[in-house]
């Protein structure tokens, strides 16, 4: 989760519906954990992602190989 970024507020149903994981803080684990390790998962990935995207031929490929 970005610095500063809130959670969603629940609402009167959903904090019923959430009881325990309400009260506690676990909601925001819930929520958060997700988010903050989609981030360096997805930023270790773009350089790799980003040479794919340029292979177009075999020969791409080999150049790219031999550089």
């Amino acid at each position: 989760m970005r610095s500063g970024a809130r959670l969603h507020a629940l609402s009167e149903d959903q904090q019923k519906k959430f009881s325990n994981y309400n009260s506690n803080g676990d909601y925001a684990i819930l929520v958060g954990f997700p988010q903050q390790l989609s981030k360096p998962i997805g930023a270790s990935l773009t350089p790799a992602l980003h040479q794919i995207n340029q292979i177009h031929v075999a020969q791409d490929y080999m150049s790219k190989r031999d550089a």
